[in-house]
């Protein structure tokens, strides 16, 4: 099937919010290169709002099915559709099994490695297998569309909204918790940073994160000596990418809103441990990560890159604590300092 006889494309991400940022730059790519075919996203309702305001792009909102009768509300949901090329762009069981339920005349997935979950099994062809980057990955299947391109574009969509609290001027955002704690750097040190940005630099800290992140967000509002804005909590998607795009950086374990940081071309101090950051880190800014994955294999394994499969995960659970306070402070301020 070549471009001409595309005439509508879907692609299938409902989660998470750093994995629906990386799709971006193949979205905008399809976009481009195809002006005339009719784009859907296919998404949960949860992230939906990340994505409304993509011009051209019709999404279809769904809930991640639980329960075998979810699937058949989704039949329901899909009956009216029927797509030239559906791009499977998550692999895991529950979704691996939406999409038999989804009408199209070529499905795209992933490669063996990447196509988790017998994935294999629901897609007619694959991309191919590289050791790259999340993004460049999303990209094999604009790539596999015959697009040819060196662009890559968020056009992560904003509107602007006031933000109760936000600091006027100069601000630092600290985001300090990902999804699992073995990858959340310490509160302790969180702490001791905010009083190196107070006692140099003077500016408000600005902390979000999801409510479940309340208390480590409120024992640094706590215990620090800086001026401390709590978000925590209290911001939507679009919200919270408002505040991103005024900070004059933000610092960040391996999360969604790091990657929607970057994504806004705001700097993101990265804090890397359990993977490399060259495969998913902040995209085109690796150089502002920490980066103690290899020390965090010398530490636990004795071995180096070169003797771990890729993409190996460390899973210790003080891994962390192999990134100093000096280090983020000083990439810090060779920011702050530009």
């Amino acid at each position: 099937m070549n471009q001409s006889e595309i005439k509508s494309i879907a692609i299938m991400r409902t989660s998470a919010l750093g994995d629906i940022i990386w799709t971006l730059p193949m979205l905008n790519r399809i976009r481009k290169a195809m002006p005339n075919t009719k784009i859907y996203y296919i998404t949960s309702n949860t992230f939906a709002p990340l994505l409304e305001g993509i011009e051209d792009v019709e999404l279809i909102k769904i809930d991640k099915p639980k329960k075998l009768k979810d699937y058949f509300k989704l039949q329901r949901i899909f009956e009216p559709y029927h797509f030239d090329v559906l791009l499977c762009a998550q692999a895991n069981f529950r979704i691996n099994f939406i999409y038999p339920f989804i009408k199209a005349k070529k499905k795209i997935g992933f490669d063996s490695k990447r196509g988790r979950d017998l994935q294999k099994f629901f897609i007619d062809e694959s991309i191919p297998f590289k050791k790259e980057h999340s993004v460049e990955a999303f990209l094999g299947f604009s790539d596999q569309l015959g697009i040819v391109s060196s662009e890559i574009e968020f056009n992560l969509p904003i509107q602007k909204v006031t933000v109760g609290n936000l600091p006027l001027g100069d601000y630092v955002v600290i985001h300090p918790k990902a999804s699992s704690l073995q990858r959340t750097w310490s509160t302790k040190r969180y702490i001791e940073v905010t009083n190196l940005i107070k006692e140099k630099y003077d500016i408000p800290i600005v902390l979000t994160g999801i409510p479940s992140d309340k208390d480590i967000c409120h024992e640094i509002e706590n215990e620090s000596n800086a001026h401390i804005i709590n978000l925590c909590g209290k911001t939507s998607l679009n919200e919270l990418k408002n505040v991103f795009l005024s900070a004059k950086l933000v610092i960040a374990p391996d999360s969604g809103p790091a990657h929607m940081a970057a994504a806004l071309n705001t700097p993101v101090i990265g804090l890397y441990t359990a993977v490399p950051p060259e495969y998913t880190g902040p995209y085109g800014q690796i150089h502002n990560c920490i980066n103690a994955y290899p020390k965090a294999l010398e530490h636990y394994f004795h071995k180096t890159i070169e003797d771990v499969p890729w993409r190996f995960r460390i899973k210790e659970d003080d891994m962390m604590d192999l990134i100093t306070v000096n280090e983020v402070f000083e990439k810090l301020s060779s920011i702050l300092n530009k």
